[in-house]
């Protein structure tokens, strides 16, 4: 059974470590376009058959968190 994190699961943990305060509207917009944004990112993922695309985009994440 693999884990595959979901375009909407990433957008999802993305909003939630945010430090910046959302409405409600301004929060579902950010998650609209984010789902997007990943769901783009792992489509590419897949086609290519490597992971570089998202695991950039995500370690260029995690670097500002530390």
């Amino acid at each position: 059974m693999e884990n595959k994190p979901t375009a909407r699961q990433l957008a999802f943990e993305y909003l939630r470590r945010l430090s910046e305060e959302l409405s409600p509207a301004d929060y579902l917009t950010r998650f609209e376009q984010l789902e997007s944004e990943f769901s783009a990112l792992l489509c590419t993922t897949n086609t290519h058959s490597k992971p570089s695309g998202l695991c950039e985009f995500l370690s260029r994440l995690c670097s500002k968190h530390r």
